[in-house]
């Protein structure tokens, strides 16, 4: 499984990131499901609304635990790299985050 980070440009309300996941192999065709509307909510609001949504991150070999986890966070803008300059390190799945 392979989870990934999406970044929403502009902004869509409170919607600045999307966290999801697929199976591995699998990155640009979810990609092409949710550009398309066939995907997230947020996601089909978001291109509705004419916003930008660009893949940043990807964590293959990882689990829906993980996934979970990173969504529970709320802090995705703090590791995107298209919204924070600053180097963070991205959040490990196999450990710590």
């Amino acid at each position: 499984m392979t989870v990934y980070l999406l970044s929403i440009t502009p902004p869509l309300a409170h919607a600045r990131h999307y966290v999801g996941w697929c199976e591995d192999g699998r990155e640009d065709d979810r990609l092409a499901r949710h550009i398309a509307g066939r995907g997230a909510r947020i996601l089909e609001a978001a291109v509705a609304a004419g916003c930008k949504i660009a893949r940043v991150h990807l964590w293959h070999g990882a689990t829906r635990t993980f996934e979970r986890r990173l969504k529970r966070r709320r802090d995705t803008a703090k590791w995107c790299p298209c919204c924070n300059q600053r180097k963070r390190p991205m959040p490990r799945w196999g450990g710590a985050s």
